[in-house]
């Protein structure tokens, strides 16, 4: 189930879907993810009516979802990215595949906080003290499952940590979210992994430009695309090449049918309380707030009758 912009609108909003593009540095010394996802975090932030601060956080996160899920080696595969820390904003939820297509929640998405100390939105505050989970579903009997503490809350920061601590990647992750008075008007993100071997003039060229890049919003909004946004990041640093590009969307799998399967879960005596009770039974998907409803007739082979 894919979304259509239906909501607010603001002169950097396009009309398109949101893209995501691949490549490697020309002396082989890293690859890199990186996606313009200004149209996903608008549809995100209008799905659950987030809060500038919920906006920023969901927004970031559904970014990293997509740029580590392109990289998973069958279509079937699942990744899903959950930050859970004691702040005001609860848990943090993004759910991709292969596609780079995602979807996602946050708990309590109305809450706002001052801007921080930086003048930006406050999210570390926000999310707090916690873990990032990183689950896998690979086809296997049993997903796999990493976790790491949160350094920071800021999402970018504790990621990078995650795939530096517990896959053994030294990777570089920018997120961005900035949101303007209407609507988002620039998201995205770009991950660097370094490859075995990687020159150390490379590094501290990198190390170097980190220094000085803003951050991917404003080199959105300069540049006006996410390539020409990636040739900015790595200006000065190496020549690139980039080996793909795609269109990612915000997208929800939810059916009727994989509710029902949900419900015939409850059991007969609860279905049984549910319709004498209610009338009839109803299902909300907390990804994209459809909702399905089923009457007893629905359950006949189970209740009888």
């Amino acid at each position: 189930m894919r979304f259509t912009i239906t909501k607010n609108r603001c002169k950097s909003w396009r009309d398109k879907l949101s893209k995501l593009v691949r490549g490697i540095t020309k002396e082989l010394n890293a690859l890199f993810f990186a996606a313009d996802t200004t149209d996903i975090v608008n549809l995100a932030r209008d799905i659950h009516e987030c809060s500038n601060t919920a906006t920023a956080a969901l927004g970031r996160l559904l970014t990293a979802s997509s740029l580590l899920g392109v990289a998973l080696k069958d279509s079937s595969h699942k990744l899903t990215l959950r930050v859970v820390g004691d702040g005001p904003l609860g848990y943090v939820l993004a759910n991709s595949n292969r596609s780079g297509n995602v979807k996602g929640v946050v708990q309590n998405p109305h809450v706002e906080l001052p801007l921080n100390v930086l003048g930006k939105l406050n999210v570390g505050q926000a999310i707090g003290e916690g873990n990032l989970y990183v689950i896998k579903d690979l086809g296997m009997k049993e997903p796999y499952v990493g976790i790491s503490k949160l350094i920071s809350g800021e999402i970018g920061d504790d990621l990078s940590s995650y795939l530096y601590q517990s896959e053994q990647v030294n990777s570089v992750v920018a997120l961005g979210v900035f949101v303007g008075e209407h609507c988002v008007k620039y998201a995205g993100g770009i991950i660097v992994q370094l490859l075995p071997g990687a020159n150390p003039d490379f590094i501290e060229k990198l190390e170097e430009r980190l220094k000085t890049f803003s951050s991917v919003t404003d080199a959105l909004a300069q540049t006006g695309s996410i390539e020409k946004t990636v040739e900015l990041f790595f200006e000065g640093v190496e020549e690139i090449e980039f080996t793909d590009s795609q269109e990612i969307a915000y997208e929800c799998d939810c059916s009727k049918d994989r509710f029902f399967r949900g419900l015939i879960t409850l059991g007969k005596a609860d279905l049984e309380e549910i319709f004498e009770t209610q009338g009839v039974a109803e299902a909300s998907c907390q990804f994209c707030n459809k909702k399905y409803e089923y009457t007893r007739e629905d359950f006949s082979e189970i209740l009888g009758g």
